[in-house]
């Protein structure tokens, strides 16, 4: 019962951090959407080199842009610890399968 108990724990913590990195990923691109349109009252060479080379548009493919890092690097982050945890529940779950097993001596 025990790990039956930390085994719901683990899927439940998967499921909040999943819904965090979504979260993320979408208040990234709102961030990114209110980003840009700000800066499009401006103009001037520093105006366009930042929005090209740094900033980045929603959607961004550019390691190196700050809309990729808070739509897809954070995100990717988040939902690696996601992972993590994921595995661990499983690794748990065979264990306390293999442990029965073992204890009873036949396949459970």
């Amino acid at each position: 019962m025990a790990m039956y108990v930390e085994n719901a724990a683990l899927e439940k913590a998967k499921n909040e951090i999943d819904a965090v990195s979504n979260n993320f990923k979408t208040k990234g691109t709102e961030f990114i959407t209110t980003l840009t349109n700000t800066l499009s009252t401006f103009s001037g060479e520093t105006k366009d080199i930042l929005m090209q080379q740094k900033i980045g548009n929603s959607g961004s493919e550019v390691e190196e842009s700050l809309a990729y890092f808070v739509e897809t690097g954070i995100p990717n982050l988040i939902s690696g610890l996601s992972q993590i945890i994921e595995a661990n529940r499983q690794t748990i779950d065979e264990s306390d399968h293999q442990l029965a097993e073992a204890i009873s001596g036949k396949s459970v």
